[in-house]
């Protein structure tokens, strides 16, 4: 498998088209390799059945022209900070060999959110050790590896003061289109009505997404949080 240059980890399938998506398609245009990882497939979510979101996400990658996607197939609303949590995500770490990786910022409203924000990082930490063994799919050990860079990616609650803002511009329509893919979850008039089904969600998104494209002179942007400090010799780099 090629090694990924940007992965991104998210709680259910919608959470990274959600939160991250423009950053991804940004990435695909460049010619990155891009993919992610879903941890959960949102079985205890209001609406829509597994079945229904496995087709959705399909379809969501597709639009944002995803190269991997995979599901770590944990339980939804109960993500834990567990070895066995924890080894399952590494499996799909080493697997991917991303360079760089998203991960849900640490506040948020769903419970789920905040949970795979630290099991997210800790198994990112677990994936360099080498006694931590884990296998391919074909029984073949897997070797240890850590990815370069770690970013935490903003959910419904601000972020606070962003370490970078990436100019989404020429991608929000495709980050608005893979969230539609989700008809289950963002059609207002199909189902009981939940905080994401709400017309006036999507345009929360779009607002948030105007607020910090205006800071970088851009018009629409998705804020970042690095966890580590970025190493430069020049600052005229930036």
């Amino acid at each position: 498998m090629k090694p990924l240059d940007l992965l991104a980890i998210a709680p259910h399938p919608d959470d990274a088209e959600t939160f991250c998506g423009g950053t991804l398609a940004a990435a695909v245009a460049a010619g990155r390799w891009v993919g992610v990882l879903d941890l959960t497939e949102g079985e205890l979510g209001t609406r829509g059945s597994v079945a229904e979101r496995r087709l959705e996400a399909v379809e969501a990658s597709r639009i944002l022209g995803l190269h991997e996607r995979a599901n770590v197939g944990l339980p939804d609303g109960d993500l834990a900070n567990t070895a066995e949590h924890r080894r399952r995500i590494v499996h799909h770490l080493r697997r991917f060999r991303p360079r760089t990786v998203l991960v849900p910022a640490p506040v948020d409203r769903h419970p789920d959110h905040v949970a795979a924000h630290r099991l997210a990082l800790d198994a990112i930490f677990a994936s360099g050790l080498a006694k931590i063994e884990t296998s391919d799919d074909d029984g073949a050990v897997q070797s240890a590896f850590r990815p370069a860079r770690v970013f935490l990616y903003e959910q419904h609650q601000p972020l606070g003061q962003p370490t970078l803002i990436v100019d989404v511009s020429a991608t929000m329509a495709l980050r608005l289109d893979a969230i539609r893919a989700y008809k289950t979850q963002f059609a207002a008039s199909d189902g009981p009505a939940t905080f994401i089904s709400s017309p006036a969600f999507l345009l929360a998104l779009e607002a948030k997404a105007r607020m910090h494209g205006f800071r970088i002179g851009a018009t629409f942007g998705e804020a970042f949080l690095a966890v580590e400090p970025l190493a430069i010799t020049d600052l005229t780099q930036l």
